[in-house]
């Protein structure tokens, strides 16, 4: 598969006009995940669009996002791709905030920063964090429903609070949850 170099400008014009037909092709559901990297070209840009379009929906979305600091390049795509992100949610029509679990790959793990990883270990946490998903989405939480989950990402609608970009984090059994 060929992907855009890590081109984003170049990965936009092929995109923009395929989201209603990815949508199409893969019917969203109560509850969608989005994965993608930030770093490159495609993914980068193609996530975001499937993000917005989600939102535009009312479709409940968590998005699974891998930045990257391995080269300057890609660095500057992630952070380029954070802020498309915090956009969409301040330009949103219907006061959407976007939630994600975010990852990053790294050459070591940097103390204290539990997204900040190695890439196998990036790929763990991911299938961790979808698992994770998987149970809280499920339904066989008593008392929890489709409706609060749309309430939790939504929270924004439901709230004073201005929408905007949201981290999302699943700590594992033992962890303390504080950084």
């Amino acid at each position: 598969v060929e992907g855009a170099g890590k081109k984003r400008d170049f990965a936009y014009d092929a995109a923009v006009d395929k989201v209603d037909k990815i949508l199409q092709d893969n019917k969203p559901s109560e509850f969608n995940l989005v994965i993608f990297s930030a770093a490159g070209g495609s993914g980068s840009v193609l996530g975001p669009l499937l993000a917005s379009e989600l939102l535009k929906r009312d479709a409940a979305t968590l998005c699974i996002v891998v930045g990257s600091t391995l080269s300057h390049k890609e660095c500057h795509n992630t952070i380029a791709t954070l802020r498309t992100l915090q956009g969409l949610c301040k330009n949103s029509t219907n006061g959407h905030s976007i939630t994600m679990a975010y990852f990053e790959n790294s050459t070591s793990n940097a103390p204290g920063q539990s997204h900040v990883l190695e890439r196998p270990d990036v790929d763990l946490r991911i299938e961790e964090v979808i698992r994770q998903t998987g149970l809280l989405v499920g339904g066989s939480h008593h008392g929890l429903d489709a409706a609060d989950l749309r309430n939790w990402l939504g929270f924004s609608k439901h709230t004073g609070i201005p929408a905007q970009l949201t981290e999302a984090l699943v700590f594992r059994q033992g962890e303390d949850g504080i950084r």
